[in-house]
């Protein structure tokens, strides 16, 4: 077995582990971040697992991680980019869109693989080079252009992009997942699913694993300026993002971008 495939099987039992940990999880067992967001002892647990394993699997490589710092290798062939669990709001208050997200990046920071794992919803995305992108084992084929929005048009958001962008010129349906990694991978997969949409305080660990996905089908995704994602750059700057993302089939990010505004 290949090593993201093997990393892969890493996430499947982390996903049990979040799962038997949500069971008895209780609202008030969570905790907050400088930041405002919310943090449990599964996140936690669960990064030091997939750290661990991963470590052993890949001697030498990186592990850039949301709830640690770790130490950072320049000359690393593999930096390994993790979220324990992404949508920790709606796994502490027992939902079941939550997701653990691995994305693979090469020497120069590129990524080259991504893991996207929801398991109470039993989805796992998945994007190696040189392999089929898959879907909990069906094959994805590559996205079909899009040439136009409509009524029916779907884009999957950030759970408050509502406050930050003028979304009254879109003519079609907005669904938010409450994980950025999730709802980024959504267009890869579901033809309704045209593109999807990121804010400014997202983490290079809550993209990663869904950028390598939505690449291997001919998706894009760049920042609202036009300009491609750049880790060394989010790496400079603690591994933020410098904008708000746009994701989609092949043209929707244009045809978002018309009918899509910043508010002010």
């Amino acid at each position: 077995m290949n090593i993201l495939g093997q990393i892969s099987e890493y996430v499947r039992k982390a996903g049990q582990l979040g799962i038997d940990a949500q069971q008895r999880i209780d609202f008030f067992d969570r905790e907050y971040k400088d930041d405002g967001s919310v943090v449990t002892d599964t996140d936690r647990s669960i990064e030091d697992y997939l750290c661990d394993k991963i470590t052993h699997l890949v001697p030498g490589c990186n592990c850039v991680t949301e709830e640690r710092v770790r130490s950072y290798r320049e000359n690393a062939e593999l930096t390994f980019v993790i979220d324990p669990i992404d949508g920790t709001d709606n796994f502490s208050n027992g939902m079941h869109s939550w997701c653990i997200s691995v994305g693979m990046l090469d020497c120069l920071l590129r990524p080259i693989g991504g893991i996207v794992y929801a398991p109470r919803l039993d989805l796992l995305f998945f994007a190696d080079v040189g392999k089929p992108a898959c879907v909990s084992n069906s094959i994805l084929q590559p996205s079909l252009p899009v040439r136009k929005l409509d009524k029916l048009s779907g884009i999957v958001m950030s759970s408050r992009i509502h406050q930050q962008l003028d979304l009254t010129g879109f003519p079609g349906k907005a669904r938010a997942m409450g994980t950025a990694a999730l709802h980024l991978s959504m267009p890869a997969a579901y033809q309704g699913v045209v593109g999807a949409i990121q804010d400014n305080k997202a983490f290079a660990w809550d993209i990663a694993g869904a950028h390598a996905v939505l690449s291997s089908v001919g998706c894009e995704i760049r920042y609202f300026d036009g300009k491609a994602l750049d880790y060394s750059e989010m790496k400079a700057n603690g591994w933020r993002v410098r904008d708000f993302i746009v994701a989609g089939k092949p043209g929707a990010p244009d045809l978002l971008m018309e009918c899509i505004r910043r508010i002010s």
